[in-house]
Order: structure tokens, then sequence, then C-alpha cells
């Protein structure tokens, strides 16, 4: 009996150590916890750039459904390039697979086309130009409806006006064309354009032989496509042309082009001329180009052109016409209507400095995103380390961090998808603002805080 009560006395002695033990495991849990976030805060504090700047983080565990650390995450920043996360989700949610790109309507005589504001119409990225091939079957003289009064302007919210001729800000457009982009060419005949219809007003002070420069730069003039070509040691052989003061220049583009590719098409404009509901018998849809293919490009290249435009054309999707406002107001009001934080969604590149959010917003929409379309899809439409905008960084850590960048004067951003060293599935958003030091700088500092939280976590 005595070594009975003994045993007895033993097990019971071993389960009171479980809820001990399980204390001190949790405890020491908590205790590491809190040593893992005093070395993040430690880390933005004591270093020389983020110290000195506005500076936001938020770390979120995906299986834990947990924050890990948060720094600032309640505060409101301009998010830069970042905006095109929303961007890619309104592309997700309301385009289909392929591009809508155009709409289109056969009758006895004609062929009627309502552009839809497809960037990649005679894009060079995109080889593939389903509208001639439709075209050329049907045959007929080519009506092209163009609204003198779409539903957006040609610059977003916020954009300052001396961004009228910078390399990456074409304006948009409801019939893009050559990603609204307009090309010097310069051989041994001398300067024109690309598209040729811009050659007549072309003011080239380029010799046919340059010995001693063989860079050259163009420019265009605020408020038309008048060109100016010169010699330089520099060489800039691109500028984004303008519709300010010729609303239907997209048309005359296209009817220049195929003149000369394609003589036997007639095009006609038909000025104004809305197009029909979607539900109207005869209103047909040409897809052009796979989504995520459109969205990969953007997001690797962070393109403002196909950004400002995949926007448009989401609203367009939910109002029936071109529209970035119409889908801002529509998806701030639903689909991210839970979201933590102010909201202030201003156009769909991020060039403005109207876009404000939080880092807990974008843990939140990164969240969204991965809960309706997929990790793995929503990981491959962004850049991945070491690729695209975030060549030569996180180089080792390839298969490691998904993410977006983003880039104004005085703020660098960066959120996404990322897997530590533990193996754990981590969502993050760091956004800096008012830094004082370069942009190479602070992506570094950056990139050196997001590998001390793979290590550590």
């Amino acid at each position: 009996m005595k070594n009975r009560s003994n045993h007895l006395k033993a097990r019971g002695h071993k389960w009171l150590l479980v809820p001990v033990l399980l204390f001190v495991l949790q405890s020491c849990t908590v205790q590491r916890g809190l040593v893992q976030q005093d070395s993040l805060q430690n880390r933005i504090e004591n270093d020389s750039i983020l110290g000195n700047a506005f500076v936001g983080v938020s770390i979120y565990d995906v299986e834990q459904d947990q924050y890990l650390f948060d720094h600032n995450s309640d505060k409101i920043f301009v998010p830069a390039s970042n905006t095109k996360l929303l961007t890619t989700y309104a592309s997700l949610k309301y385009l289909p697979d392929s591009i809508p790109g155009w709409y289109w309507q056969e009758t006895a005589d004609s062929l009627f086309l309502y552009p839809n504001g497809d960037p990649t119409f005679f894009h060079r990225d995109f080889q593939q130009q389903p509208l001639i091939a439709l075209m050329n079957r049907v045959n007929k003289p080519v009506m092209i409806a163009l609204d003198e009064r779409p539903g957006f302007s040609r610059f977003g919210a916020g954009w300052p006006w001396d961004y009228f001729q910078s390399t990456s800000v074409p304006e948009r457009s409801q019939m893009p064309l050559y990603g609204n982009f307009a090309r010097l060419r310069v051989d041994a005949q001398g300067a024109r354009m690309v598209p040729g219809y811009f050659t007549q007003f072309l003011s080239a002070e380029v010799p046919t032989v340059n010995a001693d420069a063989q860079n050259y730069v163009l420019t265009r003039a605020e408020n038309d496509n008048q060109w100016r070509a010169a010699a330089s040691s520099r060489s800039t052989m691109a500028r984004p042309f303008t519709q300010h003061s010729d609303p239907m220049l997209a048309f005359k583009l296209l009817q220049d082009t195929l003149s000369k590719t394609h003589p036997h098409l007639r095009l006609h404009l038909a000025p104004n001329k809305r197009r029909p509901a979607a539900n109207t018998a005869g209103l047909n849809v040409l897809y052009t180009a796979e989504k995520d293919t459109v969205l990969g490009v953007m997001m690797k290249r962070s393109d403002n052109f196909i950004a400002e435009q995949l926007l448009i054309m989401a609203g367009s999707e939910i109002t029936g016409r071109l529209t970035d406002r119409g889908a801002i107001n529509h998806i701030l009001r639903t689909d991210l209507a839970n979201l933590p934080d102010q909201k202030n969604w201003a156009d769909g590149s991020g060039l403005s400095r109207n876009n404000q959010f939080s880092p807990r917003f974008y843990i939140g929409l990164l969240r969204q995103m991965k809960d309706e379309f997929g990790y793995e899809r929503v990981r491959e439409i962004l850049p991945h380390g070491n690729q695209g905008t975030l060549s030569g960084y996180y180089r080792g850590q390839e298969d490691r961090i998904f993410a977006k960048t983003g880039t104004l004067n005085g703020t660098i951003a960066l959120s996404g998808y990322l897997i530590a060293d533990s193996g754990k599935k981590l969502v993050f958003s760091v956004l800096v603002n008012h830094h004082q030091r370069s942009a190479v700088d602070v992506r570094r500092s950056v990139e050196e805080f997001l590998r001390t939280v793979m290590k550590n976590y």
C-alpha cells in the first residue's frame, strides 16, 4: 500500500508540473517575442538613415494570425508605387482573365470599334495585336468611336505640372497607342519620329553624321506635339506625346500607321459616339492580352502607364464607362471598406502624393489579396528578390521575398510577403517618408532591416 501511495503521489506531482511547464514555455515565448520586438525597434531607432526619417512598419504572421511587430503602423504615409498594389487588386477583382481591350459591332456596311483603354495596343512589349486581325477578317470600313469627354483626365489627381514630358509619365487615354510614347530615330538619312505622324512637327538640330556625339535629346512643348531634337552628351530618345491640343490625336495616329502597313483598311472617325450598354445585342468584346501577364509587366517594372490604364479599365467594368474615380470610389466603399485606418486613393500608379495609407492598411490589403486570389498567384505577379525593381537587392532571397517597391523624392516603400528563416510566411509593409539620403541608401537600410526580420523570426 505504501509503494502504491508513493506512486500516486509521484504521478500527482508530474501532473502538477504540466501547467508550470506550460507557463514557463509561454513566458519564454512571450519573452522571446519581446526581445525580437526590441531588437527591431532598436534597429530602426539606431539606424543612421531610418532613425532620421518618418518610418512606419507592420509585420504580420499568416499562420499564427497575429501581428509580430508594429512601429507607427497606424500613421498615414505617402506610399508612392505601393499604390499599384491597389490597382492590382482592382484588376484581379474586376477585369476578366484576358484584357477586354475593345468592344465592337458589325453592321451591314461597317465595323464599329469602341476603345476600352487597353495599354497593350501597339505596345512594344506585346507583339500580338488581335484588333488588326479582326479588322482584316471583317474587311469593312472601320468606324472608331471616341468620346470627346471621357470619364477621366489626361493626368492623375495631384500630379505635378512639370511631369508633362517625364519619361515615366505618359498621359492616360481611352485609345492608347505605342504606350503613348513618341520616339526619335536618327540614321544616315537624318532624324525622324516614330510614330511617323509626328515627323512633320520635328525640328532637328541633328547632323546626318555626328562624329563628336552619338547621343541625342528629344524634347516636347508643354501643350502640343512640337518636337525638338539636338545632339547631346546624354541621351533621351523618347517622350510621351500629348492630346492636350487634339483630343482626336489617337485616331490620326492609327489612321496614319495603318495607311502604311494596311492600306486596304479604311478608317473613319465617329466622334462622341458612346459605347452601348454591355448587354446590347450584337456588341462583342475583343480580348487582347492575358491579364496576369500584363500585371506582371506592370509590377516588375513599376510601369505607371499600364497601372493608370488598368485602373481606368476596371472602372469601365464597374460603371460601364472608362473612369478611375468610379473604380476608386466603388472599391473603397465596398471591397476594402473594412481595412483599417484612413484611405486616400488618388491614382493608379502612385505618382500622386495625394495617395496616403498606413502600413497596417497594406497588411490588410495583402492579406485580402492572398485570401481572394491565392498566395501563389499574387506572389508570381510581384517582383521577387533580385528581380525587376528589386534587381540588385535581396540577393540569395529570390524565393523568399515578393514585394512591391515605391519611390518618390523623400519616399521609399516596400510591401509584400516574405518567408523567414524559420519557414514562417510573413506579410510586411515598410513605408519611409521624409528621408534625407539617397534612394539607394534608404533601400539598403530597409533591406538590412528585413534581413534581420528573416533571421529573427
